[in-house]
């Protein structure tokens, strides 16, 4: 029990290091590339991003680890394909939804107050970023609730590092703007989810049919809660950009 223990904190422990290095190695290219405003609307978009992604996954990640657990020890009738089948076309539905609300939302809020010509154009590129990130929640989030450190590990560290180098190629070499960044970023993630999204789903029969309303239900009112307490741990940590944008502008 201890030596398993020992194994998965190793394997996390190591693949945060190893995510945190790049963010630590893009830090000083990315503002080197971009001017200050742009690095500015850069971060306000991303904390956005994160806001409409914590809505999109509704705390069903957090369901997924819960419930895995009750289907394998057979408290409730839903077949693994059925399980894996709720998760992914709930949580794809759901992510989609919002990746779509918030595309029109966000060419309502007027170009002025983000003080950046082009917004309009880079919230509507990064819309589907919500629902890759939604899908691929669902899809590591799999691979924790079976106890697959060492994957899980191998997939996050290889698509930071992959997500980092299309946009360094990206930003660098084609468009050193905003859009080759966004761009690259979502072409990247794109590749990745759909990857580990294939070698997680061939074994499985995914079809509307198996989907369970039953434990679709049961896992949304079990991380509905969630969806509030993420949302305030984003805006403690993000939301100083929203009142730095209005009251200073992007470059500050």
């Amino acid at each position: 029990m201890l030596k398993r223990l020992a194994v998965h904190v190793t394997n996390y422990s190591l693949g945060t290091v190893l995510v945190v290095i790049a963010g630590l190695v893009s830090f000083p290219v990315f503002t080197r590339a971009f001017t200050l405003e742009q690095y500015g609307v850069m971060s306000v978009i991303s904390a956005t991003l994160l806001f409409a992604t914590v809505v999109g996954k509704f705390g069903m990640q957090h369901s997924i680890v819960r419930f895995h657990a009750e289907m394998r020890a057979a408290k409730f009738g839903e077949t693994e394909d059925q399980f894996v089948t709720t998760v992914v076309l709930g949580l794809a539905t759901v992510g989609a939804t919002v990746a779509v609300l918030w595309l029109i939302a966000s060419q309502l809020i007027p170009e002025s107050w983000w003080g950046h010509d082009g917004v309009h154009g880079l919230f509507a590129l990064t819309a589907g970023l919500i629902a890759i990130r939604v899908a691929d929640s669902a899809f590591v989030n799999l691979m924790r609730a079976e106890q697959r450190s060492g994957w899980y590990s191998v997939y996050s560290v290889a698509r930071r590092y992959g997500v980092l180098l299309c946009t360094l190629v990206a930003v660098l070499l084609f468009a050193p703007t905003l859009v080759g960044f966004f761009g690259g970023t979502l072409i990247a993630e794109l590749i990745a989810t759909a990857v580990l999204g294939y070698l997680l789903l061939r074994r499985h029969d995914i079809s509307l049919g198996n989907v369970s309303p039953r434990l679709l239900k049961a896992m949304a009112l079990f991380g509905l809660p969630m969806v509030a307490y993420e949302l305030g741990s984003v805006a403690l940590s993000m939301g100083d950009r929203y009142v730095i944008q209005s009251v200073m502008g992007a470059a500050a």
